[in-house]
């Protein structure tokens, strides 16, 4: 918990404010980095306590496709957009699926509805980044060799659910190694965006 607060703080900017839905994870939070500020939001909410304006980045990594209510999703958007600065940076994180999906946890949104979310919300997609290529669903991937690669790394932590940082340190240093090879991802993306 807490890794991307850690990667804010050691870039060195004046302040770091954290959010996250649960009281639990806010308190600990708050103990793990005292220079920190964080608040209890649900960002699908159609209104949140937080002034207009007053951030000049936001991340929101891993999160944003498990709002599985599109209205919510919309919303989320909104108050993310509303809390930048004009200029400022939005970093997120998603799939941006060309077939749509949906389970109980997670959805899968296609790019052409991300993209208008965000632009009806004032934000500009400026670069996007690969995020995962071996240690993540290839959703997008044609290659059936690829799909099966994964489909056994998941058999193989679903076996041994003790194994997952192995595996993961296994792989690290091939995902890197692909990641720098390539601007096409097989699953998440990043997207650098910005308030107009």
């Amino acid at each position: 918990m807490g890794f991307y607060i850690q990667e804010w703080l050691s870039t060195g900017v004046p302040s770091v404010h954290g959010c996250d839905i649960t009281k639990i994870a806010v308190d600990k939070l708050a103990k793990q980095f005292p220079s920190a500020a964080f608040s209890q939001i649900d960002i699908g909410d159609p209104k949140i306590h937080l002034p207009d304006s007053s951030f000049d980045a936001i991340s929101c990594l891993d999160v944003l496709f498990h709002i599985v209510d599109d209205l919510r999703f919309q919303c989320a958007i909104k108050n993310i957009a509303q809390c930048l600065k004009p200029g400022g940076i939005f970093i997120y994180s998603d799939n941006l699926v060309e077939k749509a999906f949906r389970y109980d946890h997670q959805v899968g949104r296609t790019k052409q509805d991300i993209v208008k979310t965000l632009e009806d919300n004032g934000l500009s997609i400026i670069k996007s980044l690969p995020m995962f290529i071996l240690t993540n669903n290839p959703t997008k991937s044609k290659s059936s060799i690829h799909r099966r690669f994964f489909a056994l790394i998941y058999r193989i932590l679903t076996r041994f659910p003790n194994s997952g940082s192995t595996v993961g340190g296994l792989l690290y240093p091939f995902e890197l190694f692909l990641l720098s090879l390539t601007s096409y991802t097989p699953s998440t993306e990043v997207l650098i965006c910005k308030r107009r």
